[in-house]
């Protein structure tokens, strides 16, 4: 599938759209709108995945017994109690 761009006039929140782009990094409105959507139709996807495989999959990691909690403040979900 092919990308097709094209020249539109949409109305947007300007300090939305600002925003957006100051929190991914990139300097044009345009790009921010394109990686907000490619995000949002990931987002619909990956829902649908797990919707589909919901508790259908099992976790085979590698961890012997819980996993690493890095120190931010959480507790730790076995004990109950901050994380060292």
């Amino acid at each position: 599938m092919g990308t097709e761009i094209k020249t539109t006039s949409v109305r947007l929140d300007t300090r939305l759209v600002d925003k957006a782009a100051k929190i991914l990094g990139v300097k044009s409105r345009t790009e921010a709108v394109h990686i907000a959507l490619r995000e949002i139709v990931a987002m619909n996807e990956f829902k649908k995945m797990m919707t589909s495989f919901g508790g259908k999959l099992r976790f085979e990691g590698h961890w012997e017994q819980d996993p690493p909690v890095r120190n931010v403040g959480l507790h730790h979900p076995s004990t109950d109690r901050p994380a060292q």
